[in-house]
């Protein structure tokens, strides 16, 4: 791929090129399945080298983990630590207390990421309370779109848990835009789940998966989560065998969830 493409990409996954630019680039992805599989594996690269999102940590239960996490997330990474320690070191007896703070979170989180926790969830409704995570859903608010305060009224609706209300926005959205967006059916989707309108939630993750949307990978994961509220074990442990086996979006999450259901 040459650097003017490698650059297209960039700016089009980060969401800063006009209106006109990011039809043209959706349409040749349409046109030519061989840069479209170069744009997907740029957004798979970038959701899971994504400093924000830690996916191996978001759904740890204790809370001392959770909190050294956070400060260790806040540090960016460990060699910055190891650098800092090393300008606090005074003498081979005497370290700085931070070092052994920040030292202490690196080496909780890795652990995280390879040993199992011993306090499983008990039952697949737990298991989805435990996996489900609402804070990576992308903002409503698009830069230069009309229906913006629209969006961010139906986004602050749906993180206060009015998923009625918030839907009524979201259906009025799917029937107004011409171009739908990934965005819009996840919490759509999430909002049916949790009021437990179990036929529609996966109607509208179905819609987002069979779709030709960026983000349709998506909607497998949440397909997957919606399963396991149900109690329908087997049918989530399906999905999440595609994800585990074709690498889609979460597909660490995924398997760690099948250990956990295994």
């Amino acid at each position: 791929m040459n650097t003017n493409e490698d650059i297209l990409i960039e700016q089009y996954l980060n969401n800063t090129l006009s209106i006109q630019e990011k039809e043209v680039v959706e349409a040749r992805m349409k046109n030519d399945p061989t840069f479209k599989e170069k744009v997907y594996f740029e957004k798979q690269l970038l959701d899971t080298f994504s400093k924000e999102e830690w996916s191996f940590i978001e759904n740890a239960d204790a809370t001392a983990v959770k909190e050294y996490s956070e400060l260790f997330k806040k540090e960016v990474n460990l060699k910055q630590i190891l650098e800092e320690a090393k300008a606090n070191y005074n003498t081979p007896k005497k370290l700085n207390f931070n070092w052994y703070l920040y030292a202490s979170a690196a080496m909780i989180i890795l652990l995280i990421a390879i040993v199992p926790f011993v306090n499983k969830p008990s039952s697949s409704t737990e298991l989805y309370a435990s996996y489900i995570n609402t804070t990576e859903l992308p903002s409503l608010s698009i830069r230069g779109n009309e229906n913006k305060d629209v969006r961010t009224k139906a986004q602050h609706l749906f993180e206060q848990k009015k998923y009625k209300e918030a839907l009524v926005i979201f259906n009025n959205e799917l029937d107004l835009s011409k171009k739908q967006t990934a965005t819009v059916y996840l919490y759509m989707g999430i909002a049916q789940m949790e009021l437990n309108q179990f036929e529609k939630a996966a109607h509208t993750f179905d819609t987002l998966i069979n779709s030709d949307l960026m983000d349709a990978p998506k909607g497998n994961w949440y397909k997957a989560l919606l399963y396991l509220k149900m109690e329908k074990t087997e049918d989530s442990k399906v999905i999440l065998n595609i994800i585990s086996n074709k690498k889609l979006y979460n597909n660490q999450q995924a398997d760690a969830l099948l250990n956990e259901l295994d």
